[in-house]
Protein backbone atom coordinates (compact mmCIF):
# COMPACT_ATOMS: atom_id res chain seq x y z
CA UNK A 1 0.00 0.00 0.00
CA UNK A 2 0.71 3.88 0.17
CA UNK A 3 3.78 4.27 2.64
CA UNK A 4 3.35 7.55 3.82
CA UNK A 5 -0.80 7.31 4.14
CA UNK A 6 -2.29 5.05 6.98
CA UNK A 7 -5.91 3.85 6.98
CA UNK A 8 -8.67 7.18 6.62
CA UNK A 9 -12.40 7.27 7.16
CA UNK A 10 -13.17 8.94 4.60
CA UNK A 11 -10.24 7.67 2.03
CA UNK A 12 -12.04 9.54 -0.86
CA UNK A 13 -13.99 13.08 -0.17
CA UNK A 14 -15.50 15.12 -2.91
CA UNK A 15 -17.01 17.90 -2.31
CA UNK A 16 -18.85 20.24 -5.58
CA UNK A 17 -16.84 18.82 -7.87
CA UNK A 18 -17.18 20.84 -11.71
CA UNK A 19 -15.74 20.17 -14.35
CA UNK A 20 -15.87 22.03 -17.85
CA UNK A 21 -14.50 20.89 -20.91
CA UNK A 22 -14.36 23.21 -23.70
CA UNK A 23 -18.07 24.03 -24.96
CA UNK A 24 -18.82 20.79 -22.31
CA UNK A 25 -19.84 20.45 -18.20
CA UNK A 26 -18.81 17.17 -17.87
CA UNK A 27 -19.23 17.12 -13.83
CA UNK A 28 -21.78 19.26 -12.15
CA UNK A 29 -22.00 19.75 -8.97
CA UNK A 30 -20.64 15.96 -8.15
CA UNK A 31 -20.28 15.02 -3.77
CA UNK A 32 -19.28 11.76 -2.66
CA UNK A 33 -17.71 10.49 0.13
CA UNK A 34 -15.97 7.03 0.02
CA UNK A 35 -15.44 4.90 3.11
CA UNK A 36 -11.28 2.93 3.54
CA UNK A 37 -11.97 -0.70 2.93
CA UNK A 38 -14.76 0.22 0.94
CA UNK A 39 -16.32 -1.70 -2.63
CA UNK A 40 -18.16 0.94 -4.89
CA UNK A 41 -19.90 0.84 -7.88
CA UNK A 42 -20.04 4.11 -10.47
CA UNK A 43 -22.36 3.38 -12.90
CA UNK A 44 -24.62 5.21 -15.99
CA UNK A 45 -25.06 5.78 -19.36
CA UNK A 46 -22.30 6.82 -21.82
CA UNK A 47 -21.46 10.49 -21.09
CA UNK A 48 -22.73 10.65 -17.77
CA UNK A 49 -18.90 11.71 -16.60
CA UNK A 50 -18.03 8.50 -14.99
CA UNK A 51 -14.27 8.20 -16.72
CA UNK A 52 -13.83 12.01 -16.09
CA UNK A 53 -14.66 11.69 -12.36
CA UNK A 54 -12.25 8.62 -12.51
CA UNK A 55 -9.39 11.16 -14.05
CA UNK A 56 -10.28 13.66 -11.72
CA UNK A 57 -9.47 11.06 -8.67
CA UNK A 58 -6.22 10.43 -10.01
CA UNK A 59 -5.37 13.99 -11.30
CA UNK A 60 -5.36 12.64 -14.46
CA UNK A 61 -7.81 15.78 -14.91
CA UNK A 62 -6.52 18.51 -14.53
CA UNK A 63 -2.56 17.77 -14.82
CA UNK A 64 -2.85 15.67 -17.40
CA UNK A 65 -6.13 16.31 -19.49
CA UNK A 66 -6.87 19.77 -19.95
CA UNK A 67 -10.10 21.01 -18.57
CA UNK A 68 -11.51 23.93 -15.81
CA UNK A 69 -11.89 22.20 -12.45
CA UNK A 70 -13.75 24.00 -9.30
CA UNK A 71 -14.65 22.19 -5.61
CA UNK A 72 -12.18 19.82 -3.18
CA UNK A 73 -11.23 16.72 -4.18
CA UNK A 74 -9.08 14.82 -1.44
CA UNK A 75 -7.90 10.72 -1.91
CA UNK A 76 -5.85 9.33 0.47
CA UNK A 77 -4.82 12.14 2.28
CA UNK A 78 -3.58 13.33 -0.89
CA UNK A 79 -4.39 16.70 -3.24
CA UNK A 80 -4.55 14.53 -6.64
CA UNK A 81 -4.60 17.82 -8.51
CA UNK A 82 -1.53 19.55 -6.81
CA UNK A 83 0.47 16.74 -5.78
CA UNK A 84 3.40 15.36 -8.26
CA UNK A 85 1.53 12.48 -10.53
CA UNK A 86 3.99 9.80 -9.07
CA UNK A 87 3.22 10.32 -5.73
CA UNK A 88 -0.49 10.34 -6.27
CA UNK A 89 -0.08 6.57 -8.22
CA UNK A 90 2.08 5.35 -4.97
CA UNK A 91 -1.43 5.78 -3.50
CA UNK A 92 -4.33 5.99 -6.40
CA UNK A 93 -4.08 3.21 -8.70
CA UNK A 94 -6.08 3.66 -12.39
CA UNK A 95 -6.73 1.27 -14.95
CA UNK A 96 -8.01 3.03 -17.82
CA UNK A 97 -11.01 1.84 -20.10
CA UNK A 98 -8.15 0.97 -22.77
CA UNK A 99 -5.65 -1.05 -21.51
CA UNK A 100 -3.54 -0.35 -24.59
CA UNK A 101 -2.92 3.12 -23.80
CA UNK A 102 -1.13 2.36 -20.70
CA UNK A 103 0.99 -0.56 -22.25
CA UNK A 104 4.27 0.33 -23.35
CA UNK A 105 6.79 -2.04 -22.38
CA UNK A 106 8.42 -5.29 -23.91
CA UNK A 107 7.28 -7.92 -22.08
CA UNK A 108 4.02 -8.60 -19.37
CA UNK A 109 7.76 -9.06 -16.71
CA UNK A 110 8.66 -5.50 -17.55
CA UNK A 111 5.51 -3.99 -18.00
CA UNK A 112 4.05 -5.43 -14.29
CA UNK A 113 7.97 -4.44 -13.00
CA UNK A 114 8.39 -0.75 -14.39
CA UNK A 115 6.03 0.55 -11.20
CA UNK A 116 7.86 -0.81 -8.44
CA UNK A 117 11.57 -0.09 -10.44
CA UNK A 118 10.61 3.65 -10.94
CA UNK A 119 9.84 3.50 -7.30
CA UNK A 120 13.72 2.72 -6.23
CA UNK A 121 12.56 -0.77 -4.98
CA UNK A 122 15.17 -3.72 -4.35
CA UNK A 123 14.90 -6.33 -6.75
CA UNK A 124 13.69 -8.38 -4.53
CA UNK A 125 10.46 -6.62 -3.35
CA UNK A 126 10.23 -5.56 -7.31
CA UNK A 127 10.01 -9.81 -7.82
CA UNK A 128 7.45 -10.30 -5.18
CA UNK A 129 5.12 -7.56 -6.12
CA UNK A 130 5.37 -8.66 -10.06
CA UNK A 131 4.57 -12.59 -8.98
CA UNK A 132 1.84 -11.23 -6.91
CA UNK A 133 0.27 -9.19 -9.19
CA UNK A 134 0.30 -11.84 -11.84
CA UNK A 135 -1.10 -14.64 -9.68
CA UNK A 136 -3.66 -12.25 -8.25
CA UNK A 137 -4.84 -11.71 -12.07
CA UNK A 138 -4.08 -15.00 -13.50
CA UNK A 139 -1.26 -13.89 -15.77
CA UNK A 140 1.20 -16.10 -14.42
CA UNK A 141 1.38 -18.00 -17.24
CA UNK A 142 1.96 -14.92 -19.97
CA UNK A 143 4.98 -13.67 -18.00
CA UNK A 144 7.19 -13.66 -21.19
CA UNK A 145 4.92 -13.01 -23.77
CA UNK A 146 5.05 -9.59 -25.94
CA UNK A 147 2.53 -6.98 -24.35
CA UNK A 148 1.99 -6.20 -28.16
CA UNK A 149 0.43 -9.66 -29.39
CA UNK A 150 -1.68 -10.03 -26.68
CA UNK A 151 -5.57 -10.44 -26.83
CA UNK A 152 -7.63 -7.15 -25.53
CA UNK A 153 -8.67 -9.17 -22.65
CA UNK A 154 -4.97 -10.19 -22.10
CA UNK A 155 -3.81 -6.93 -21.83
CA UNK A 156 -6.91 -5.78 -19.46
CA UNK A 157 -5.38 -7.77 -16.91
CA UNK A 158 -1.95 -6.86 -17.11
CA UNK A 159 -2.95 -3.53 -16.82
CA UNK A 160 -4.35 -4.57 -13.79
CA UNK A 161 -1.47 -6.20 -12.52
CA UNK A 162 0.90 -3.55 -13.45
CA UNK A 163 -1.25 -1.11 -10.80
CA UNK A 164 -1.60 -3.77 -8.26
CA UNK A 165 2.15 -3.93 -8.30
CA UNK A 166 2.24 -0.51 -7.00
CA UNK A 167 -0.04 -1.32 -3.99
CA UNK A 168 -1.97 1.66 -3.98
CA UNK A 169 -4.66 2.11 -0.74
CA UNK A 170 -7.43 2.98 -3.60
CA UNK A 171 -7.95 1.15 -6.46
CA UNK A 172 -9.91 2.76 -9.47
CA UNK A 173 -10.70 0.47 -12.71
CA UNK A 174 -12.75 1.91 -15.55
CA UNK A 175 -14.56 -0.60 -16.55
CA UNK A 176 -11.84 -3.58 -15.97
CA UNK A 177 -13.84 -6.00 -17.36
CA UNK A 178 -15.36 -5.08 -20.74
CA UNK A 179 -12.28 -7.25 -22.61
CA UNK A 180 -12.80 -10.24 -20.32
CA UNK A 181 -14.47 -13.64 -21.19
CA UNK A 182 -16.85 -15.21 -18.15
CA UNK A 183 -13.90 -16.84 -16.31
CA UNK A 184 -11.06 -13.93 -16.94
CA UNK A 185 -13.82 -11.28 -15.73
CA UNK A 186 -14.68 -13.64 -12.23
CA UNK A 187 -11.35 -13.95 -11.37
CA UNK A 188 -10.69 -10.67 -11.72
CA UNK A 189 -13.68 -9.51 -9.43
CA UNK A 190 -12.51 -11.66 -6.82
CA UNK A 191 -9.29 -10.47 -7.12
CA UNK A 192 -10.71 -7.08 -6.39
CA UNK A 193 -13.00 -8.51 -3.33
CA UNK A 194 -9.57 -9.96 -1.66
CA UNK A 195 -7.88 -6.84 -1.85
CA UNK A 196 -10.63 -5.30 -0.41
CA UNK A 197 -11.30 -7.94 2.32
CA UNK A 198 -7.80 -9.16 3.25
CA UNK A 199 -5.35 -5.92 2.26
CA UNK A 200 -8.03 -2.82 3.41
CA UNK A 201 -7.88 -1.57 -0.38
CA UNK A 202 -10.48 0.82 -1.64
CA UNK A 203 -11.84 -0.16 -4.81
CA UNK A 204 -14.45 1.95 -7.08
CA UNK A 205 -14.98 0.70 -10.27
CA UNK A 206 -16.62 2.16 -12.94
CA UNK A 207 -19.27 -0.11 -15.10
CA UNK A 208 -21.93 -0.90 -17.44
CA UNK A 209 -21.86 -4.16 -16.75
CA UNK A 210 -23.02 -4.41 -13.48
CA UNK A 211 -25.08 -7.81 -12.61
CA UNK A 212 -21.47 -9.09 -11.86
CA UNK A 213 -20.37 -6.59 -9.45
CA UNK A 214 -23.60 -6.80 -7.40
CA UNK A 215 -22.80 -9.50 -5.00
CA UNK A 216 -19.60 -7.90 -4.14
CA UNK A 217 -20.63 -4.45 -4.00
CA UNK A 218 -21.45 -2.31 -0.82
CA UNK A 219 -23.02 0.85 -2.77
CA UNK A 220 -23.65 1.69 -6.42
CA UNK A 221 -23.29 5.14 -6.89
CA UNK A 222 -25.85 6.66 -10.06
CA UNK A 223 -24.14 9.44 -12.84
CA UNK A 224 -26.51 10.68 -15.51
CA UNK A 225 -25.86 14.30 -17.25
CA UNK A 226 -22.58 15.12 -14.70
CA UNK A 227 -24.46 14.99 -11.43
CA UNK A 228 -24.95 12.04 -9.19
CA UNK A 229 -28.90 10.95 -9.51
CA UNK A 230 -29.14 7.99 -7.04
CA UNK A 231 -26.54 6.52 -4.44
CA UNK A 232 -27.07 3.40 -2.45
CA UNK A 233 -26.99 -0.52 -1.62
CA UNK A 234 -26.14 -1.57 -4.91
CA UNK A 235 -29.56 -3.65 -5.97
CA UNK A 236 -31.93 -1.28 -4.43
CA UNK A 237 -30.47 1.47 -6.47
CA UNK A 238 -30.63 -0.09 -9.58
CA UNK A 239 -34.40 -0.76 -9.36
CA UNK A 240 -34.49 2.56 -9.25
CA UNK A 241 -32.54 3.69 -11.96
CA UNK A 242 -33.37 1.29 -15.13
CA UNK A 243 -36.58 0.98 -16.52
CA UNK A 244 -38.22 -2.58 -16.71
CA UNK A 245 -37.06 -4.73 -19.03
CA UNK A 246 -39.47 -7.65 -21.00
CA UNK A 247 -37.60 -10.04 -22.37
CA UNK A 248 -38.21 -11.24 -26.00
CA UNK A 249 -37.61 -14.37 -28.50
CA UNK A 250 -35.18 -13.42 -31.25
CA UNK A 251 -36.55 -13.48 -34.18
CA UNK A 252 -35.17 -17.07 -36.66
CA UNK A 253 -33.90 -16.10 -39.90
CA UNK A 254 -34.88 -17.81 -43.02
CA UNK A 255 -30.64 -19.07 -44.15
CA UNK A 256 -29.37 -17.37 -46.91
CA UNK A 257 -27.09 -18.35 -49.67
CA UNK A 258 -23.18 -18.83 -48.73
CA UNK A 259 -21.02 -15.55 -48.82
CA UNK A 260 -17.61 -16.45 -47.42
CA UNK A 261 -15.88 -19.55 -45.94
CA UNK A 262 -12.71 -20.37 -44.40
CA UNK A 263 -11.36 -23.88 -45.21
CA UNK A 264 -9.16 -25.03 -42.75
CA UNK A 265 -7.61 -22.02 -42.06
CA UNK A 266 -4.33 -22.01 -39.95
CA UNK A 267 -3.40 -18.27 -38.69
CA UNK A 268 -0.98 -16.90 -36.06
CA UNK A 269 1.77 -14.17 -35.03
CA UNK A 270 5.67 -14.53 -35.44
CA UNK A 271 5.12 -18.20 -36.45
CA UNK A 272 2.95 -19.26 -33.53
CA UNK A 273 -0.60 -20.18 -34.58
CA UNK A 274 -3.47 -18.48 -32.90
CA UNK A 275 -6.19 -20.33 -35.29
CA UNK A 276 -5.77 -23.93 -36.05
CA UNK A 277 -7.61 -25.52 -38.97
CA UNK A 278 -10.64 -23.50 -38.64
CA UNK A 279 -13.54 -24.08 -40.79
CA UNK A 280 -16.20 -21.69 -40.69
CA UNK A 281 -19.13 -20.46 -43.35
CA UNK A 282 -21.05 -17.20 -42.87
CA UNK A 283 -23.90 -16.77 -44.81
CA UNK A 284 -25.95 -13.78 -46.45
CA UNK A 285 -27.72 -11.64 -44.14
CA UNK A 286 -26.07 -13.57 -40.86
CA UNK A 287 -26.27 -12.36 -37.51
CA UNK A 288 -23.05 -14.44 -36.13
CA UNK A 289 -21.52 -14.00 -32.48
CA UNK A 290 -17.51 -15.28 -31.97
CA UNK A 291 -16.86 -16.38 -28.48
CA UNK A 292 -14.44 -17.86 -26.88
CA UNK A 293 -11.58 -17.63 -24.12
CA UNK A 294 -9.45 -14.55 -24.02
CA UNK A 295 -6.41 -15.54 -26.51
CA UNK A 296 -9.13 -18.16 -28.65
CA UNK A 297 -8.63 -16.44 -31.76
CA UNK A 298 -11.29 -14.38 -32.46
CA UNK A 299 -9.23 -11.35 -33.39
CA UNK A 300 -7.57 -13.09 -35.46
CA UNK A 301 -9.88 -14.79 -37.29
CA UNK A 302 -11.75 -11.35 -37.80
CA UNK A 303 -8.31 -10.36 -39.38
CA UNK A 304 -8.24 -12.91 -41.69
CA UNK A 305 -12.03 -12.69 -43.18
CA UNK A 306 -11.04 -8.89 -43.56
CA UNK A 307 -7.97 -9.86 -45.69
CA UNK A 308 -5.78 -8.21 -42.59
CA UNK A 309 -3.91 -10.93 -41.87
CA UNK A 310 -2.92 -13.52 -44.51
CA UNK A 311 -3.05 -17.87 -42.98
CA UNK A 312 -0.73 -19.53 -42.64
CA UNK A 313 -2.49 -23.01 -44.22
CA UNK A 314 -5.92 -23.26 -45.52
CA UNK A 315 -7.79 -20.75 -47.56
CA UNK A 316 -10.67 -18.36 -47.75
CA UNK A 317 -12.76 -18.33 -50.55
CA UNK A 318 -15.23 -15.78 -51.41
CA UNK A 319 -18.63 -17.04 -52.86
CA UNK A 320 -20.08 -15.75 -55.91
CA UNK A 321 -22.50 -13.05 -53.94
CA UNK A 322 -19.71 -12.27 -52.03
CA UNK A 323 -16.77 -9.82 -51.95
CA UNK A 324 -13.50 -9.32 -49.46
CA UNK A 325 -13.78 -5.20 -51.06
CA UNK A 326 -17.18 -5.02 -49.28
CA UNK A 327 -15.27 -6.26 -45.92
CA UNK A 328 -15.76 -3.50 -42.96
CA UNK A 329 -14.14 -3.97 -40.19
CA UNK A 330 -14.04 -2.28 -36.31
CA UNK A 331 -11.15 -3.16 -34.33
CA UNK A 332 -11.63 -3.73 -30.85
CA UNK A 333 -10.21 -0.23 -29.54
CA UNK A 334 -11.71 2.26 -32.21
CA UNK A 335 -8.57 4.73 -31.79
CA UNK A 336 -6.41 2.43 -33.84
CA UNK A 337 -8.34 3.09 -36.68
CA UNK A 338 -8.85 6.89 -36.35
CA UNK A 339 -6.47 8.78 -38.19
CA UNK A 340 -7.59 12.40 -38.69
CA UNK A 341 -8.46 15.39 -36.86
CA UNK A 342 -12.49 16.03 -37.43
CA UNK A 343 -15.24 13.88 -37.77
CA UNK A 344 -15.81 14.86 -40.79
CA UNK A 345 -13.06 14.23 -42.16
CA UNK A 346 -12.92 11.03 -40.99
CA UNK A 347 -15.52 9.92 -42.29
CA UNK A 348 -14.79 11.16 -45.48
CA UNK A 349 -11.52 9.66 -45.84
CA UNK A 350 -13.10 6.14 -46.94
CA UNK A 351 -15.01 7.45 -50.05
CA UNK A 352 -12.71 9.78 -50.82
CA UNK A 353 -9.77 7.14 -51.07
CA UNK A 354 -12.28 5.00 -53.10
CA UNK A 355 -12.84 7.92 -55.80
CA UNK A 356 -16.39 8.80 -54.52
CA UNK A 357 -16.18 12.11 -53.22
CA UNK A 358 -17.51 13.61 -55.73
CA UNK A 359 -20.70 11.31 -55.63
CA UNK A 360 -21.52 13.11 -52.03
Amino acid sequence: MGTDVGPLNPVVEVRDLRVRYPGVEALEGIDLSVDSGSFVLIGGPSGGGKSTLAHALVGLIPQMFPAEVGGHVRVAGLDPWREPIARVASHVGLVLQNPATQLFNGTVEEEVAFGPRNLGLPPEEVAARVAYALEATGCDRLLHRSVRHLSGGEQQRVAIAAVLAMRPSVLVLDEPTANLDEEGAQAVIRTLDGLRRRHGVTVIVIEHRLEKFLPYADRLVWLDGGRVVADGPPAETLTRVLPPHEPRRAERRRAEAPLVSLEGVTAGYDGRAVLSDCSLTLHKGEFAALVGPNGAGKTTLARVLAGLLRPQKGRVVWHANGRRAQVGFLQQNALHQLVCDTVEEEVLLGPRNLGLLDAL
